[in-house]
């Protein structure tokens, strides 16, 4: 009855927006659907009205929130059937974690070291970082019985991702080819993870990895990355700190003066693993932007997700919803459904003091 409802409010969802006092009432019950048309002799505030009847597919609360969703689909399709090649070329799909993963990285690179004072003085912590983190992938290989050849190439992506270092950006024009050849060797190492990633359904809850407070939210409501194998495996390595001088402060191994993309790349990974309803908790607009690739991956790769759940701070609500809605419309434009879901997956935006409901 569900798919026939939705063909009833497809159909007629275009002439109903035509009429703005009018409002399409469907009713749903357990062998049979029931459509009305009522004049509200207002401005209507839904397009859809809905009720159901004992022994239904779903009850009146669900069946409404779906109505809801099919309202907006024309504004969430992705229009583009095809991408241009211009855009494929410069297009990665986000992948789950699996070892026929590829970043298109030349397998027989090997790390490349800037010679910059960092890089220098931080020689012995990077490889100390890559022998800890090392020492516990290898053994979940082990553990795993994993081919050889599949843990020879795993270890050099490692020590291409670990034992690279440079200051330059990762991403965009200014790349140069030595964050490009850490980029796509970190991407090889995450995907290529020994490790499993099963989420329940409607569990999973994402965050900036290094926002603490969002993070916390984040594994207290749900599944999220921070109690995963896989994080667990690169967090010591990765946040790793040395000094340059005996008694000297510590400073991070890798940082401003040598990025490194692991965590990014995992949470993106983590978030194909994530089936039915998202919940995605934000401090500000600009950990919004920062996990863009997250975002992606939820709202616009990921056919299994349903739904989208924002939980921001009160104060950052109307900037992450504009830029939430920025980010729809460039993927509306740029991208194309042979790539891509249908449409964009719906998603509402709250605030942290909404924690306690429909959780």
């Amino acid at each position: 009855m569900l798919d026939l409802a939705s063909a009833v409010a497809g159909r007629c969802a275009a002439v109903v927006r035509s009429l703005p006092t009018v409002q399409l009432v469907i009713g749903l019950g357990p062998g049979s659907i029931t459509v009305d048309v009522e004049d509200l002799q207002r401005r209507r505030s839904a397009l859809f009205a809905a009720w159901t009847l004992p022994g239904a597919a779903i009850d009146a609360t669900a069946f409404a929130a779906w109505l809801a969703d099919k309202e907006t689909e024309d504004e969430r399709l992705i229009p583009r059937a095809e991408c241009t090649p211009a855009v494929l070329a410069k297009l990665t799909v986000p992948q789950r974690l699996t070892r026929t993963y590829s970043s298109g990285r030349d397998e027989a690179a090997v790390a490349v070291v800037a010679g910059s004072e960092h890089c220098t003085l931080s020689a012995e912590a990077r490889q100390a970082a890559f022998t800890g983190m090392w020492a516990m992938v290898a053994k979940q290989q082990e553990t795993l019985q994993l081919p050889e050849e599949a843990t020879r190439r795993l270890r050099n992506a490692a020590r291409v991702c670990a034992l690279t270092c440079d200051a330059g950006e990762l991403y965009g024009g200014r790349a140069g080819t030595t964050a490009v050849l850490k980029v796509m060797g970190c991407d090889d190492f995450v995907h290529w993870l020994p490790y499993r990633i099963f989420p329940e359904h409607n569990a999973c809850h994402l965050s900036l990895p290094s926002n603490d407070r969002m993070r916390e939210n984040a594994c207290f409501w749900g599944v999220c990355l921070a109690k995963s194998a896989a994080y667990a495996a690169l967090f010591p390595g990765f946040t790793a700190s040395f000094s340059a001088v005996e008694g000297g402060s510590p400073q991070p191994v890798y940082g401003r003066h040598n990025p490194t993309p692991v965590f990014g790349q995992l949470n993106i990974a983590f978030s194909m693993h994530c089936t039915g309803r998202v919940t995605v908790w934000l401090e500000d607009v600009a950990e919004a932007l920062a996990m863009r690739g997250v975002l992606a991956a939820i709202m616009v790769f990921n056919a299994a997700v349903t739904f989208v759940d924002f939980r921001v701070t009160a104060e950052a609500y109307f900037s992450v919803a504009e830029a939430v809605a920025s980010l729809v419309a460039d993927w509306r434009k740029t991208l194309c459904r042979s790539v891509t879901r249908e449409h964009v997956a719906p998603y509402r935006i709250g605030t942290l003091d909404d924690i306690g409901l429909n959780l």
